[in-house]
């Protein structure tokens, strides 16, 4: 009996795709297009393989992302935080 073989996971279907070349120098390493599929991605890093032989080019599915929420900016009147700085204890 053949023995059944998991199915591949496939990464999820991203928002975009970027090309990242593995290289030492970084100003060559910063992707510089999100490409809307995976088969334009990986079209362009055929292309971009042919004019520099030898280099590599990853095709790269953005998946996640981290954003930072900034706090709100607390307003308060000048006038009454400039009076309990001066107020004179006695």
């Amino acid at each position: 009996m053949a023995q059944k073989t998991k199915p591949k996971k496939r990464a999820p279907k991203a928002a975009f795709w970027l090309v990242w070349r593995a290289s030492t120098d970084w100003r060559l390493t910063v992707p510089r297009y999100q490409h809307a599929t995976e088969e334009e991605a990986r079209k362009e890093a055929e292309r971009l393989a042919r004019n520099t032989p030898g280099e590599r080019f990853y095709v790269l599915p953005a998946q996640d992302f981290a954003i930072a929420e900034i706090s709100p900016v607390k307003w308060d009147k000048a006038t009454e935080a400039i009076a309990a700085e001066t107020e004179i204890p006695f």
